[in-house]
């Protein structure tokens, strides 16, 4: 039977809408939103989670020094510098190395110091014992007494002793050569990872301001000088200069962000990940300018040079303007830095005299110098090329600028200052042909260290000799 709907009972549409499917769409509405934001929340709960977990792994991992990936580089190392087949000697030893020497950037390792930024925290091993006052500990043959001449030594990783055993560091080795050579004395070991020359002259100022100015102060330098400026393209700053300005008014009010930059920054995943902690020269391929027109057109200077330069040798087959102007601005931040490395050192040398002491400063070798080097040494050349570019420019320039006017280099300035002595050329006799002297672009294996303290001790025998007026030193 077929049921017939009544015209009457049919909906009459009035234009009012119905209350029922809003309601509705606003249940479904709200409904989407709160699936949405509950399907976000539990993405970021997962997200966050993992990335917590990834950090506790990471961090896990950088406290087991003992896993081969990890200590697999400095045992290569460590077995290059220490010349041995022990091989747990060199486990040991690279455990050590790994724990004092790794991320030298990182507070973990680190103790403010003022004026000079840092220094290295105590740490008592083995073979690396560093003192509660942050220098590391030098191993002599002779008990120190009061009356004993100071021998203070300053500079960077090199003199620090990287690579090498406390009793093998140029410190060490140098304290008894002078035990040998009759003249006992007490070298302390003030250099400190990745000083440049600027704060190595600080420290030694504060040194002297407290009332312990030593008898001699020796300066290795040059190195840190020189990757400091083609890390910022610009002489006369500290190694990772972007650190102390990040932490600079971290803790002040409206530093929201720099908090919160600083704090990712400590994260493992950032250090592991991102920030290897190597020394800038280890890792850098090179400093391009980036305002290459703009150097040309903001300086007259620059200009005039760059035209005579071009005048006195036309463009060579593949070489651009750009590459000229690169070329030349390379050679003025490496001039600007060795004449700033040099102003530390007269100033330096100014200090000592006014408290009654003397100052050597010697330029310390690196694997570029190396005319025979080993197949070892030929591949850290490689790896490096770019900062031995800088490194050979600004050695060539510091060369030129020690020069007297009549061609001959002495071991002081016509006004009595200290020059800089030369140490690039110890390995150049035949004896260290096709022989590992360098583990990396600039540090010494703890033979070579040797070889270096003996290079030093005629000038600090003759500095001592000096002091003391007494010929039989």
């Amino acid at each position: 039977m077929v049921q017939h709907v009544s015209p009457a009972n049919t909906p009459i549409k009035t234009g009012i809408t119905n209350a029922r499917p809003v309601a509705y769409s606003l249940r479904l509405v709200v409904r989407t939103i709160l699936r949405a934001a509950s399907n976000t929340w539990q993405l970021l709960g997962v997200s966050t989670l993992l990335f917590i977990v990834l950090n506790l792994v990471l961090w896990g991992l950088s406290r087991v020094t003992t896993t081969p990936a990890r200590i697999s580089s400095f045992e290569r190392m460590a077995t290059v510098s220490l010349d041995t087949a022990d091989r747990g000697l060199v486990q040991r030893f690279a455990q050590e190395f790994l724990a004092t020497t790794t991320n030298p950037q990182h507070m973990d390792l680190l103790q403010w110091e003022p004026y000079s930024l840092w220094r290295s925290r105590p740490f008592h091993g083995e073979f690396i014992r560093i003192g509660n006052n942050g220098l590391r500990r030098t191993i002599s043959a002779n008990a120190t007494t009061p009356e004993m001449p100071r021998v203070y030594l300053y500079g960077g990783s090199v003199a620090w002793g990287m690579g090498a055993r406390d009793e093998h560091t140029i410190a060490s080795c140098l304290a008894r050569l002078l035990y040998e050579a009759r003249c006992p004395s007490e070298v302390v070991n003030c250099a400190q990872l990745g000083f440049v020359s600027t704060q190595e002259r600080i420290a030694f100022e504060q040194t002297c301001a407290h009332g312990e100015c030593p008898t001699v102060a020796i300066f290795l330098l040059g190195v840190n000088d020189i990757a400091s400026t083609m890390q910022h393209d610009r002489a006369g700053l500290t190694i990772n200069e972007a650190n102390r300005q990040a932490e600079f008014n971290i803790l002040n009010e409206g530093s929201t962000a720099e908090l919160a930059a600083g704090m990712i920054r400590r994260l493992p995943f950032y250090r592991v990940l991102i920030d290897n902690g190597e020394h800038p020269a280890g890792r850098m391929t090179g400093t391009k300018y980036t305002g290459v027109d703009n150097l040309a057109l903001e300086d007259p200077e620059f200009v005039r040079r760059l035209q005579e330069s071009l005048v006195a040798q036309p463009l060579a087959k593949g070489e651009t303007r750009e590459m000229r102007i690169l070329t030349l601005h390379r050679q003025d931040v490496c001039r600007a830095a060795v004449e700033l490395l040099g102003r530390n050192c007269d100033m330096a040398s100014s200090v000592a005299r006014q408290f009654g002491g003397d100052a050597l400063f010697f330029w310390q070798p690196t694997v570029f110098d190396r005319h025979a080097p080993s197949s070892g040494e030929r591949e850290i050349q490689r790896q490096a090329f770019d900062f031995g570019q800088y490194y050979l420019l600004a050695r060539t320039i510091m060369r030129d600028q020690q020069r007297d006017p009549d061609g001959t280099s002495s071991s002081e300035t016509s006004n009595g200052i200290r020059r800089i002595l030369d140490l690039s050329h110890t390995f150049d006799s035949a004896n260290w042909d096709n022989k590992t002297e360098f583990f990396d672009f600039c540090h010494l294996t703890e033979s070579a260290n040797l070889v270096i303290a003996r290079a030093i001790l005629p000038h600090v025998l003759a500095a001592l000799r000096m002091a003391r007026s007494t010929p039989e030193l």
